[in-house]
């Protein structure tokens, strides 16, 4: 299974932006393992919103519905259940291992009552949310507690690659 092919089936514009191989180096010889992954943003669709999946000149295409890249790697990911956080209210889904809910990543609160409350230690975190560098580093402050030991985190940093920590 390809990882692009599985980002175009659902419309995510990770294949377009061009981070499949780097997802694909990180995560090819751990992905029949992994058993819990959160990504940060869910893509909403709504349409005046900052980083909505359909500003004008978005190369996502039409049938893209919030939630494409949990359903991408709920395929990836054979054994793992997928969760999802997001501050916009069309992002919450819940499809088979795949929940999601209303969390914003920068407030420690916020992270403590829906991350803390799944009481879930994850093999992956994905930040796809809010592409600004020090927002990035806080969501990787109040997500870090959250992560296995020896496991990757990955956090795609101002469009500009991927930047991997190694715990």
């Amino acid at each position: 299974m390809r990882l692009i092919d599985v980002f175009n089936k659902y419309g995510t514009d990770k294949g377009i932006n061009g981070y499949t191989d780097a997802y694909e180096s990180l995560f090819k010889r751990i992905r029949n393992e992994v058993k819990n992954v959160l990504e940060v943003g869910i893509g909403t669709v709504i349409p005046d919103v900052k980083w909505s999946m359909r500003v004008e000149g978005s190369r996502v295409p039409a049938h893209y519905l919030p939630g494409g890249s949990l359903r991408a790697w709920r395929d990836y990911f054979p054994s793992a259940k997928i969760y999802g956080v997001d501050i916009q209210p069309d992002t919450v889904l819940a499809e088979d291992r795949i929940v999601t809910a209303i969390c914003d990543s920068l407030d420690v609160k916020s992270v403590t009552d829906v991350v803390g409350k799944w009481g879930v230690r994850f093999d992956v975190i994905i930040d796809d949310g809010n592409h600004y560098g020090e927002s990035q580093l806080q969501t990787l402050k109040n997500l870090w507690k959250y992560l296995n030991d020896g496991d990757t985190t990955s956090l795609r940093m101002s469009c500009r690659g991927v930047l991997c920590y190694w715990v």
